[in-house]
């Protein structure tokens, strides 16, 4: 076989090797995942409606805020559900997680967790 010939064949054998790690990654989806698409659906609305009365702003905030608690008291499944709900709740380190924060215990609980208690 030919150099040309195995250029050919590269990017169907990455297909392939893909294919298993997308499936396998589908199935180890987490709830803390699922929550955080339902989560940028709820941010991009917010973010979107600027110009709205205040009333109703603020009530798409509330709603994200309660969303936000309900995230924070699932449990971490794995290190990137930590990831995320530190991600959540900071807006990406727009604001920060203070000692004053309500899910602070917690929250440092299951980072010890995720390292199997080193911290």
């Amino acid at each position: 076989m030919k150099r040309r010939d195995l250029m050919k064949l590269a990017p169907a054998a990455l297909a392939a090797s893909a294919a298993p790690s997308l499936a396998a990654q589908a199935m180890s989806e987490t709830p803390i995942m699922r929550m955080y698409r339902q989560w940028t659906v709820l941010m991009s609305k917010e973010n979107g409606a600027l110009d709205m009365e205040e009333e109703a702003f603020d009530a798409l905030v509330s709603m994200r805020c309660d969303y936000e608690d309900q995230m924070m008291r699932e449990p971490c499944q794995n290190a990137t559900d930590w990831v995320i709900k530190v991600a959540v709740w900071t807006a990406f380190g727009e604001f920060e997680l203070s000692s004053a924060h309500p899910h602070r215990d917690a929250i440092w609980a299951e980072a010890r967790a995720q390292i199997g208690g080193a911290a």
